[in-house]
């Protein structure tokens, strides 16, 4: 069955479903778990950043080590994400 929705309008979520707050927990989770797999598997890639702008959520592997950082403020998110020179 297709889903009526449009996928062009995003929707807020669903507290009885998947909360704002479950959301940012399982993405700060999946993305947690990740590096850390990656981590401990030895794998040394080139330095690289990826975002989450609705989470405000950096994550990535610079200066040898596999980091992630959750800002409560959109400003300094933004800040530091702009300022990245990776």
């Amino acid at each position: 069955m297709e889903d009526p929705r449009d996928r062009n309008i995003l929707h807020a979520p669903n507290d009885l479903l998947f909360s704002d707050k479950d959301i940012s927990y399982f993405s700060n989770f999946f993305c947690g778990y990740l590096l850390g797999y990656v981590k401990g598997n030895g794998y040394t890639p080139e330095p690289f950043v990826k975002h989450s702008d609705s989470n405000l959520l950096l994550f990535g592997y610079a200066e040898n080590d596999y980091f992630i950082k959750q800002y409560e403020d959109d400003t300094e998110y933004y800040n530091e994400k702009n300022g990245l020179s990776i």
